[in-house]
């Protein structure tokens, strides 16, 4: 179980989009830690993107699909390092934050562990 909670706040000309996902402390957190969430997060904006430009490609079928291109599991390692890192800058010792990244990408790709 977590806790999930967005805000909107209008600002200039558009919105800036907060969410915050309270994850409890458990082993799925000491296995994959943040990015096992953020990935999944930073794939349904990525998706919303491509639904609010119009883009067919924003539907279920399509973004399995774009999953497994090239881009797609490029988008996966991407995210992961960025979700590694701000799990370091958040405090985390670099070797778990790494791990955990690792494990998560692996799973996103479909690497198994």
């Amino acid at each position: 179980m977590s806790n999930v909670s967005l805000s909107l706040t209008p600002t200039g000309s558009g919105t800036v989009l907060t969410l915050v996902h309270e994850v409890k402390d458990d082993e799925h957190w000491e296995t994959f830690g943040p990015a096992a969430t953020g990935i999944g997060w930073d794939g349904a904006f990525y998706s919303l993107l491509l639904y609010l430009r119009g883009d067919s490609n924003s539907n279920p079928e399509k973004m399995a699909e774009l999953s497994m291109t090239p881009e797609g599991l490029q988008f996966v390692t991407d995210t992961a390092h960025a979700w590694r890192n701000a799990h370091i800058a958040s405090g985390a010792k670099q070797t778990v934050a790494e791990g955990m990244a690792e494990r998560t990408a692996k799973f996103y790709r479909g690497e198994g562990e």
